[in-house]
């Protein structure tokens, strides 16, 4: 009988463990090292006719490796180098605001604030924009980093 009690409470803890949500393994941090780049297109600006005005545009570059991060945004009125980490969750890696490179900035982003969040769904790769934005200020889910 005593052993009959003890099946039962072993099955019963087993199927209450296995129904019980886990968390996605995060992929190490390793399988994200690399360069991914999105050039931003910010259309015609100026010119006389928008078919003469010449196309704008900011390419942004991530760099992830063993040392950190770094974002870099150049292209029309915009020169940038972020200093950054990145931590993995799931199929995500999410990229902090660490600091700036270089001269002294007003503060637009606090420590450890996230920036964008890069998913990998199949081949493709989600870029969810967080503190940073587009340059129109937009904030969308879209394909845009690429690893090259």
């Amino acid at each position: 009988m005593m052993i009959r009690k003890l099946n039962i409470a072993a099955t019963l803890a087993l199927s209450l463990a296995a129904a019980v949500p886990t968390a996605a393994a995060a992929a190490p941090l390793s399988t994200w090292y690399g360069r991914y780049a999105y050039s931003e297109s910010l259309g015609r600006i100026g010119g006389g006719s928008p078919s003469e005005a010449p196309a704008a545009f900011v390419d942004h570059v991530l760099t992830i490796g063993r040392n950190g991060c770094t974002l870099v945004s150049q292209g029309f009125q915009t020169s940038q180098r972020i200093r950054c980490t990145v931590t993995p969750q799931g199929q995500s890696a999410i990229v902090k605001f660490y600091g700036y490179d270089g001269p002294a900035r007003a503060a637009r982003f606090s420590r450890g604030q996230p920036l964008l969040t890069l998913t990998r769904s199949g081949p493709r790769l989600l870029t969810r924009w967080q503190g940073m934005t587009r340059m129109d200020g937009s904030r969308p889910s879209q394909v845009a980093f690429r690893r090259q």
